[in-house]
């Protein structure tokens, strides 16, 4: 399998896992640092997490966006605000 250079940085939720070891639950939500050359997608997740997962053991989707769990302002794949107040958690700023 080939590297995907498209699918890098996409955002990803977690559906299941197959590793007995993670702590990584359904719902939680990443971005995707690399494929490697056999097809494993490896995820920087939002909770510090970075676990690869294996097409066609684990299950995932690809998320357009996703939204502040402090103000529910709709942000964008690359974190800005797309639509909604924004606050000092989704915009970056030191709080």
């Amino acid at each position: 399998m080939m590297q995907d250079e498209g699918l890098i940085g996409k955002r990803v939720e977690l559906i299941g896992c197959h590793d007995p070891y993670t702590r990584l639950e359904p719902g939680a939500r990443g971005s995707i640092a690399f494929v490697d050359a056999i097809g494993t997608v490896f995820v920087d997740w939002d909770n510090g997490a970075s676990l690869g997962l294996i097409p066609g053991v684990d299950s995932w989707l690809v998320v357009n966006q996703d939204s502040c769990h402090e103000c529910g302002s709709i942000l964008d794949v690359d974190g800005s605000v797309m639509e909604g107040p924004g606050c000092p958690e989704c915009i970056g700023a030191d709080v």
